[in-house]
């Protein structure tokens, strides 16, 4: 199994943490990874073989070429067997509501196929992922991809979500989002 961090370039460094590159080879046996909770949204996209995702019935579900996840309270397993390639977009806590027009608390505790939520544009970009053969050249695909979908959140807005990212932060993690919107 292969790692590698890169940086966002310029602008985006505002938004996104840094982008997570996970390969393994053809001939690697099944590893299974336990993916934990964390602070923020991620975009993962499959330029390789997707992973599978243990269901409570202990079956696996091969996951889409592209999704979003969103905050979660739980963890899941994940597997993968022989060749994969993937690289996660991990978002700042309040830079993912920049790339997407609809609410992020509807995808909490859910991974959703970018397919669902902006199928015109996500065919193209899993199509140049697979193409390109260095991260660095992934790298601008997914930057050219969230540079056209950048939209300012207006400041009063802006304001409510880095007081809920506080709270969140003040319980541990530990509050969902009904709570937090009361």
């Amino acid at each position: 199994m292969h790692f590698r961090i890169i940086k966002p370039s310029g602008f985006l460094g505002n938004f996104i943490k840094q982008y997570s590159f996970m390969e393994t080879d053809a001939l690697e046996s099944e590893i299974i990874e336990r993916v934990v909770p964390l602070d923020n949204v991620q975009l993962m996209f499959h330029y390789k073989r997707p992973f599978k995702v243990r269901q409570s019935d202990n079956d696996y579900l091969q996951q889409p070429r592209s999704l979003i996840t969103g905050l979660n309270n739980s963890y899941s397993d994940v597997s993968t067997q022989g060749e994969a390639g993937v690289v996660f977009v991990e978002f700042f806590p309040a830079g993912a509501g920049h790339f997407f027009d609809f609410p992020l608390h509807n995808i909490e505790n859910l991974s959703i196929n970018l397919n669902d939520v902006i199928k015109s544009e996500i065919r193209e970009v899993e199509d140049l992922l697979q193409s390109k053969y260095s991260p660095e050249e992934k790298v601008q695909v997914i930057e050219r991809f969230l540079l056209k979908r950048f939209a300012p959140i207006p400041s009063h807005e802006y304001k409510l979500l880095n007081a809920g990212i506080r709270i969140i932060k003040e319980n541990k993690g530990q509050i969902n989002a009904t709570s937090l919107s009361g």
